[in-house]
């Protein structure tokens, strides 16, 4: 806009000096803006976007898997999560739910999963992890692994995206034993 402003006095000035002021002044006019600017709002876009750019995710995929030939019956849920454990140095970081996946049963295996995360979000001094766990929840509309009779969970939560990490991993679960009521 400045710049058209600019060539435009430029035109003034020489249409002006050659004798055709009166004329110059209508091209003036002609060529402005019939818009008010509009102020920009807000954004909500994280420092390390452009804000013409739009938040760009990155996926970490596999497959949940385990060894024991047993089908998994309809009441049970396989929860996969994507955690971030925070930095190894900081006592004080807790870990983290990124992303959660919950399928509903009769589950079979290998049962694909594809969680994700903003990618402006990683950072590379944390460790992160999936894991996964099946179990049967006491209360269906808030399914929690610690609520419910747990039958499979990860054998050792896999790390991902960082520190050499790929974000491809497969989980395996083992079997734990039923609680007994």
């Amino acid at each position: 806009m400045l710049r058209i402003v600019c060539i435009m006095s430029l035109c003034c000035l020489l249409l002006s000096a050659a004798g055709c002021a009166e004329n110059a002044q209508q091209a003036v006019r002609l060529e402005e803006p019939s818009v008010a600017p509009v102020r920009q709002r807000e954004s909500s876009v994280a420092p390390a976007q452009t804000p013409n750019t739009a938040p760009f995710y990155i996926e970490v995929r596999g497959h949940v898997f385990y060894r024991n030939p047993v089908r998994v019956a309809g009441n049970f849920l396989c929860l996969v999560r994507l955690m971030d454990l925070g930095n190894r140095d900081d006592r004080r970081a807790r870990p983290r739910e990124i992303d959660r996946l919950i399928v509903p049963g009769p589950l079979v295996v290998p049962l694909p999963y594809t969680l994700a995360m903003e990618g402006h979000t990683v950072n590379p001094m944390h460790a992160y992890v999936v894991e996964a766990f099946i179990f049967a929840p006491e209360n269906p509309q808030a399914p929690e692994p610690d609520s419910g009779a747990l039958l499979f969970r990860s054998k050792n939560p896999v790390p991902v995206l960082t520190r050499g990490n790929p974000a491809l991993a497969d989980i395996e679960l083992t079997m734990r034993p039923l609680s007994p009521d």
